[in-house]
């Protein structure tokens, strides 16, 4: 279960923008006498189900020093950074996870337990100001089978939202009657859950496990007797965006897929993309 925040933020105005100071104070509930340390920093938070993960941006900053009164304000000073991500808080997905901005505080407590805090900060939604991160550009791909004679080739290998994606495809072998081929510009949400398995004698055992689930999808024909044929994409403007966070994030993939005959194993290209807010 958890408890109710001793140390409560009051922010100074907001909602805040990427590059936007955030500030305000601290106000605890109730007195901490044995407080040795307070500290403060900004976080963007990915949280699923039964796990969270988190990226720090900017220092970790002290705040205060010594025992707070119950009311005591203590002030604090956090930038966004000014290409931070926007948050993702989408009532289709909730149940799944979110990404959030956070402010967190960690209270060094004298013989007790150390605390860790998480506040969401109050953002301004317009996903115009949340350009995120400049893209890599990194060329990812993952091969089902090596020696395919098909090739899976995307114009580039980072877009926006609202940016429509052309994709090539060459076929070495092309024919009519081969198996069919089927392409795909895809986003998949993932989310982390703990899962429990009971043994014969009562014996409980918890794993991690990552479900997948599909947001998007575009599927075009694609003919196997031509050796060159493209097609095109338009990412929506509300799309999720890539992110690879350690609990919950989206994955955007460009996808060539055969069904073999006579074979144990299709063949495939994948190729990640990055989709930037």
């Amino acid at each position: 279960m958890r408890r109710e925040a001793t140390l409560i933020p009051r922010y100074d105005g907001g909602p805040f923008r990427p590059g936007d100071v955030v500030a305000g104070v601290i106000v605890p509930r109730e007195p901490l006498e044995r407080l040795r340390s307070l500290t403060g920093e900004l976080r963007y938070v990915d949280r699923s189900p039964s796990f969270s993960g988190a990226v720090t941006y900017g220092p970790v900053v002290p705040l205060h020093e010594g025992a707070l009164a119950a009311g005591q304000e203590v002030p604090f000073s956090l930038r966004l950074p000014g290409d931070a991500y926007p948050n993702w808080d989408d009532a289709e997905t909730a149940k799944y996870g979110e990404l959030k901005w956070s402010l967190v505080l960690q209270a060094d407590i004298q013989a007790g337990l150390d605390t860790t805090t998480a506040h969401s900060i109050p953002v301004d939604a317009d996903g115009g100001t949340w350009t995120g991160p400049p893209p890599t550009g990194e060329e990812r791909w993952r091969r089902l089978v090596d020696n395919w004679d098909v090739e899976l080739i995307p114009d580039r290998w980072a877009l926006r939202r609202g940016e429509e994606l052309t994709v090539h495809v060459r076929i070495g072998k092309p024919k009519s009657d081969r198996p069919k081929l089927q392409m795909a510009v895809t986003c998949r949400l993932y989310y982390d859950v703990e899962t429990s398995t009971r043994d014969s004698d009562g014996d409980t055992s918890y794993r991690r496990e990552r479900n997948f689930v599909k947001l998007f999808e575009v599927a075009p024909t694609c003919d196997p007797s031509l050796p060159e044929q493209s097609f095109s994409v338009r990412v929506p403007e509300d799309a999720p965006f890539s992110y690879d966070g350690k609990a919950f994030g989206f994955v955007w993939q460009a996808i060539a897929m055969e069904k073999r005959r006579w074979y144990q194993s299709d063949a495939g290209r994948v190729a990640t993309l990055e989709v930037m807010p």
